[in-house]
């Protein structure tokens, strides 16, 4: 019975290690450095490059040269290279259960791990594609100089191994992803998420990442799992990049596609950093519409003249921080909004908010706090920055504040006063949710360069459009700031609308003049010539500044006039309207005409 029982462990014993060994039809075994299809270089048979059942061996110190694809496949198909196998141009595949291992050199164009492959080599791998559709871990000293592309399972970079990306190179993901298990990512490189969502690891994590890509379909995603630094530009093209509570810092730019809805998905726990090289368009930031929350936002660029747009609404919690470069509001009716637990740090007319057509600075205001709120806003050429203040008994609410180049006779619309008669070229628009009990004090600030038409700051104020006009109050010094700023202040607010700054000669309504000369045109409309007739006995010496200005606010035409009648030549003027200013220092008289 004893006989019996030893009989069976001991064919269980050569069972087992028939099934661990692996029987090769032949083992081939380099004799001599040379050309793979040479019969000197394996001291006989060559083997074919198409392996399926061999196992074949480059012995240490034995440098094959191979001008051809080589495929390892198959279970009983192995390559171990402890010398060195170098092809620049074709394709090393290893698929079907194949397997790789030595501690030699690879040199080879393409490398491709196909699935159930086996890579078990620990030595230096150089190529210039390396393909990966399966999981893999890797223990060799890799350098890539063209592309690594992971189209599924996980590529594991083991303890001691080494990943050199060339200048230039790129890490494509499909499906893959990239661990980090002790290994080193070293290089100045480029990252593509395509097709599928995907998790970010390693390859978002070292110092020498340039452009990264996202362009994963609508809607699809890429999480990150720490926070990213691109040093390049950042290609936001189709689906989302979701922040995943970390944060993101650009130094240098952004490219969206609002068409294939290209967006970063953001919360409250994520900031977002823009510190970008000198440029004057940083890029377009474009947010989800569930995702438009972040905890902080800075810019702080090379360069003053640096623009980071926003296309989106975008709320932030805690801080947005103006140290140099501004951020453009770009989109349509879209508002930059600073939560009540929120601050605006720094700002300068080197650094503030850019608003555009309907786009607002809005902020959450009490008038608990005894003091006024700035909102830092201008336009691409100026910035004129506003202090709203509520007065006791104003509830509290949220504010916003946009401002436009120019001011309009209608406020909106109509004919551009500023171009013809004394103010600040710019108009303050102020709404509130408030609806009731409001009280406000108002304060505008600007630039010299923005005063127009003889403007006299000694003597201005704070207009304000309503009943379809533009009110008068009483005018006084205004006040010189730091930057250098001027400011003007209006107490009493109780309504909301355009507001703007003029002087105690503007006079808003296009066809008003500051005396009583009489001024009249004729024919209007008119062809080849208009004559202007200046009827007024107290000026019959006087000269008069005839300036014609097309309806964008262009000067067309300027010469000088006496009492009586002119006749101006117009013929030259292309058919539409115009407005024709005449004025010295006793007249100010503004007509509009048409050229027909």
């Amino acid at each position: 019975m004893r006989t019996i029982s030893r009989t069976i462990f001991i064919t269980c014993l050569l069972v087992a290690g028939l099934i661990g060994t692996k029987s090769y039809a032949t083992t081939f075994t380099a004799a001599a450095s040379g050309d793979w299809s040479s019969t000197t270089t394996w001291g006989g048979t060559v083997p074919s490059t198409t392996n399926t059942a061999d196992a074949i061996i480059i012995p240490s110190g034995i440098k094959v040269t191979l001008k051809n694809n080589l495929t390892i496949k198959g279970a009983l198909a192995s390559l171990d290279v402890e010398g060195t196998l170098s092809d620049s141009s074709d394709t090393l595949m290893v698929t079907g259960l194949g397997s790789v291992s030595g501690a030699g050199t690879i040199n080879f164009g393409t490398v491709n791990w196909k699935a159930t492959s086996s890579f078990l080599f620990t030595g230096t791998l150089n190529v210039k594609t390396l393909m990966s559709s399966q999981s893999v871990s890797v223990s060799a000293k890799v350098s890539v100089s063209g592309s690594l592309m992971l189209d599924s399972g996980v590529f594991k970079l083991m303890t001691g191994s080494t990943l050199a990306l060339s200048s230039g190179a790129t890490i494509y993901i499909t499906m893959g992803s990239f661990f980090d298990n002790g290994g080193t990512l070293t290089g100045s490189y480029n990252v593509y998420y395509m097709t599928n969502s995907a998790i970010a690891g390693l390859e978002l994590t070292s110092s020498g990442l340039n452009d990264v890509t996202v362009n994963v379909g609508s809607t699809n995603n890429v999480k990150l799992s720490s926070d990213l630094v691109v040093n390049g530009t950042l290609y936001l093209t189709s689906g989302t990049l979701t922040l995943n509570n970390h944060n993101l810092t650009l130094k240098g730019y952004i490219s969206s596609s609002d068409s294939l809805g290209g967006n970063i998905y953001a919360t409250s726990s994520s900031s977002i950093y823009a510190y970008a090289k000198a440029s004057t368009n940083i890029g377009s930031l474009k947010f989800a519409s569930n995702g438009s929350t972040l905890s902080k936002f800075e810019i702080n660029t090379s360069n003053s003249a640096d623009l980071i747009s926003i296309s989106t609404d975008l709320m932030i919690m805690d801080s947005l921080v103006l140290t140099n470069g501004r951020i453009k509001l770009n989109g349509n009716n879209n508002t930059l909004q600073i939560a009540s637990t929120g601050k605006i740090g720094g700002s300068s007319s080197s650094s503030y908010v850019v608003t555009g057509n309907n786009t607002y600075l809005k902020l959450n205001l009490s008038n608990k706090t005894g003091a006024g709120s700035l909102f830092p806003v201008g336009t691409q050429a100026h910035y004129a920055p506003a202090n709203v203040f509520l007065n006791t008994g104003t509830p509290d609410g949220a504010v916003s504040v946009r401002v436009q180049d120019g001011v309009y006779e209608k406020g909106t619309s109509g004919l551009l006063v500023s171009q013809f008669q004394p103010s600040v070229n710019m108009t303050w628009f102020v709404t509130s949710d408030i609806t009731s009990n409001l009280n406000m004090t108002l304060s505008t600030y600007w630039t010299s360069d923005m005063e127009v038409n003889n403007f006299n700051r000694s003597k201005s104020y704070i207009s304000h459009y309503h009943d379809n006009a533009w009110d008068t109050i009483a005018f006084s010094a205004a006040n010189s700031f730091s930057n250098p700023l001027y400011g003007s202040t209006r107490t009493g607010i109780s309504s909301l609308s355009p507001f703007a700054v003029y002087d105690e000669s503007t006079q808003s309504g296009i066809e008003k003049q500051t005396v009583t000369t009489n001024v009249s045109l004729f024919p209007n409309p008119a062809s080849g010539y208009i004559n202007v007739m200046i009827d007024d006995a107290s000026q019959k010496t006087a000269s008069f500044q005839l300036e014609i200005r097309d309806m964008t606010g262009r000067l067309v035409s300027s010469s000088l006039i006496g009492y009586g009648n002119n006749q101006i030549n117009i013929g030259s003027l292309s058919n539409g309207n115009y407005m024709m200013k005449i004025y010295n220092n006793q007249t100010n008289v503004v007509k509009k005409f048409i050229k027909i």
